[in-house]
């Protein structure tokens, strides 16, 4: 399972009580808000609740195009995360 930052944030103080639960999550993923700030929080989320990382994996999702997707991935890599891109690809038939 991964859950948006957003979401984490917002649960931030449960996952500091019960870390059990990041410890079986995948990863993140980012669908809103600046993606450069996503991964150093997630990072910091991480390593409050005592969670390696570097075995989680980032999707990120909103508005990528190939030159964000490749500052990302050297981000991710600078910083020790995997990561990963979804594109929403909208089909339009006439």
């Amino acid at each position: 399972m991964a859950l948006s930052m957003e979401a984490v944030l917002t649960r931030a103080q449960d996952l500091v009580k019960h870390p059990h639960f990041a410890h079986r999550w995948t990863g993140l993923r980012q669908d809103s808000g600046d993606p450069f700030a996503f991964a150093p929080r997630a990072k910091e989320i991480y390593q409050q609740i005592g969670v390696d990382y570097t075995q989680k994996v980032i999707i990120f999702s909103d508005a990528l195009t190939v030159d964000k997707a490749l500052k990302l991935k050297q981000q991710c890599d600078e910083i020790g995360f995997k990561c990963s891109y979804l594109y929403d690809v909208n089909v339009h038939v006439n």
